[in-house]
């Protein structure tokens, strides 16, 4: 019967493209391990998306697949933007009504520790582990440990005033994200 044929095609076919991609992912995963130790470039060129990859598919919601940047850009933010903008269709929550009805729960607790200082920063430092891969903002630790004092005070004078007001200021409240695939599904929540 030409139904089953198809079901059984179709079923196959699944069958191929998961253990292609499991393959694939084996595969990347072996020549980043080997040439992670030896040679990292090869590591933060991916990261700074400066590889040519291959493209990868991504199932839709109607069960077809697409390998079309603005589809998936589109898949994407439809899945994630009910996670990450809650509050575009009604309004954020209000702290005074969380306090007027949790109020007698919350308690004061300040913390004993005396201002960061630069020498507080330089001292922690040069404790960490000395690590070559850069951040996206392409500082190394090795750096930020040979920074000027006069910087530090800087970066100090920051962070006790996030921790006097409780607020980070706007410039850091985004960061830029490297997605590194981790499942072989389809669903780009799963990754």
């Amino acid at each position: 019967d030409l139904a089953k044929i198809l079901k059984y095609v179709e079923r196959r076919e699944h069958d191929m493209n998961i253990a292609c991609k499991i393959e694939r992912d084996r595969r990347s995963r072996h020549e980043l391990n080997s040439n992670f130790d030896a040679n990292r470039r090869p590591f933060t060129a991916y990261l700074k998306g400066k590889t040519a990859e291959a493209a990868s598919t991504t199932k839709m919601a109607d069960g077809s697949d697409t390998v079309l940047l603005e589809e998936l850009d589109k898949t994407f933010r439809e899945s994630w933007k009910p996670l990450f903008q809650k509050y575009v269709s009604c309004d954020e929550p209000n702290f005074e009504d969380f306090e007027t009805h949790f109020g007698r729960h919350i308690s004061f607790c300040p913390m004993s520790a005396q201002p960061l200082t630069a020498v507080d920063l330089q001292t922690t430092l040069k404790k960490k582990v000395n690590q070559r891969c850069a951040g996206v903002d392409g500082w190394r630790l090795s750096e930020l440990a040979h920074v000027p004092k006069h910087i530090l005070e800087a970066f100090a004078y920051i962070y006790n005033w996030v921790e006097e007001t409780g607020t980070w200021p706007s410039a850091v409240l985004t960061a830029l994200i490297s997605m590194i695939p981790k499942s072989t599904s389809d669903d780009p929540l799963e990754h």
